[in-house]
Parts: structure tokens; C-alpha cells; sequence
């Protein structure tokens, strides 16, 4: 869906004494990805059968039935971050903090069986 991200480069500056820690760069960035179930969604979902040749025709079948509830998975993403250099980059190291968070997981819930299916797609979890 959209994600930001940037470096600031602290070792750049004109202002940075170089005689310990030759590199230091603070990052960061955020993002929010996203899903949609592809065989599920707000209208009815129609697969083909086969041709028959005494009717001359081509049966249907309900693959999905409707569901005007169903919303995309949302997972967000967020990472920080030090990468350091010291004495002219002789020892190099980084240290990351990464979180990772979904919601509305889409999963087969059970469904009630007069409807002619036994589990539909629903927005379920975190």
C-alpha cells in the first residue's frame, strides 16, 4: 500500500569528529502492506463447468457468495536502526528494532450450513 523511509547520515556533518565513531547513520522506517483474497469478495463469484453437448450449453456453480464485509489484511511495519562504524571502520556493527503487526487476517470461519457452504472467508484476527 505505502511505506517511508530515510537515513540520516550523523558522520556527514561538518560538525562530526570522525575520531572514534568514523561512521554513525540513524534509520527508520514505516509501512503499511496489505492482501485481498482473490477467490472471495463483495460479489457473487461464478465458476465455469463443462459444456455439455445435449443441453449445448456450459453449467455454473457458485464459487463465492457475496460478502460486502470482507476487508483487506493489513499488516504494519516499523524498523529502526543505528549503523555504526569506529576507528576508521575497522569494527562495524548495526543494532535493529523491527515490529511487526496484522489485522483483519482473512481465514475460513465456519459458516451456517443452510447457506450451501461449510466455512466462508471472513476478516478474523489480529
Amino acid at each position: 500500500m505505502w511505506s517511508l523511509g530515510g537515513t540520516y547520515k550523523l558522520s556527514n556533518e561538518k560538525w562530526w569528529d570522525k575520531a572514534v565513531f568514523s561512521k554513525l547513520n540513524i534509520r527508520g522506517s514505516y509501512g503499511i502492506n496489505g492482501n485481498i483474497s482473490l477467490r472471495n469478495g463483495p460479489f457473487l463469484i461464478l465458476s465455469v463447468g463443462s459444456y455439455s453437448p445435449t443441453t449445448g450449453g456450459v453449467s455454473y456453480g457458485i464459487s463465492s457468495p457475496p460478502n460486502k464485509q470482507l476487508r483487506w489484511e493489513k499488516t504494519n511495519i516499523a524498523n529502526a536502526g543505528i549503523d555504526f562504524g569506529l576507528f576508521n571502520n575497522a569494527i562495524e556493527g548495526s543494532f535493529d528494532y523491527y515490529n511487526k503487526n496484522s489485522s483483519d487476517l482473512l481465514a475460513a470461519d465456519a459458516a451456517d450450513p443452510t447457506l450451501g457452504f461449510s466455512s466462508l472467508t471472513k476478516n478474523v484476527g489480529k
